[in-house]
């Protein structure tokens, strides 16, 4: 299942901000998926990294698409 993830400012790892599910494709397309980034408040989102558990601010562009 496609993914959102984010790239730990600390130590670099990436780490599940969220799945895609099949009704987040508004074409429905698995060649050429267009998916909408889910939206962050004004001034970031602050997530704790699940692997070094530090916590940064991160924006909307920093959400990267992951396929398994």
């Amino acid at each position: 299942m496609p993914r959102w993830v984010l790239e730990c400012a600390s130590c670099k790892n990436e780490f599940l901000y969220g799945k895609i599910s099949e009704t987040d494709h508004p074409l429905n397309d698995s060649v050429t998926p267009i998916v909408i980034k889910p939206e962050f408040s004004d001034g970031g989102l602050s997530v704790r990294c699940p692997s070094c558990r530090d916590t940064c601010v991160y924006e909307r562009q920093q959400l990267l698409y992951r396929v398994p």
